[in-house]
């Protein structure tokens, strides 16, 4: 294990914070921004561990999270907003084709579809729902990459997810009643 290994680790664990704040966020905005960081710092991460499905997806997934959060700010929606989502899936899904080497890289396909879906919501509870699922599906990736790094961070993003399922959507319920 050379430098590169102690460096990704380094990253994956910087990762951390961004994904912990991204979950407790009301602002879908601001969600957004964390995710656009922290999948940037899991691509180069993954990409340092010879993870290479990981990194395209992650790197497309940060793409897509601009362009998305841009269509959103102009208000642009419909018709090309659904087509652009299927340019993503299928960028997602090229992408692990192209670079297939094991059963973990169609986790992490499934994981970015799920990311997809994510991050189109219009709601903050129903992000968090998404994120869950697909910080799981992240965890089993790591594993499959030995990027302790990410398994952190992503075990905490899980935690955090579901802490703002508990303390901003499920509360919210309880007092909406």
């Amino acid at each position: 294990m050379g430098p590169l290994f102690y460096i990704a680790q380094v990253i994956g664990a910087l990762t951390t914070v961004t994904v912990v704040v991204a979950a407790q966020l009301k602002d879908m905005k601001w969600i957004l921004m964390c995710q656009i960081a922290a999948n940037l710092m899991v691509a180069l991460s993954s990409a340092m561990l010879g993870g290479l499905s990981g990194a395209w997806i992650c790197a497309v997934a940060a793409v897509q999270t601009v362009v998305l959060y841009f269509l959103d700010k102009k208000g642009i929606s419909g018709r090309y907003k659904n087509c652009l989502l299927w340019v993503f899936a299928a960028m997602y899904v090229g992408g692990t084709v192209l670079v297939y080497s094991g059963w973990g890289d169609l986790v992490s396909c499934a994981g970015a579809l799920l990311y997809l879906l994510a991050i189109v919501q219009k709601e903050s509870a129903k992000y968090r729902r998404y994120i869950c699922i697909n910080t799981l599906l992240w965890l089993v990736y790591d594993l499959t990459i030995l990027a302790f790094g990410n398994l952190i961070t992503h075990g905490v993003e899980f935690v955090s997810a579901v802490v703002g399922i508990l303390r901003l959507d499920i509360r919210k319920k309880t007092t909406d009643a």
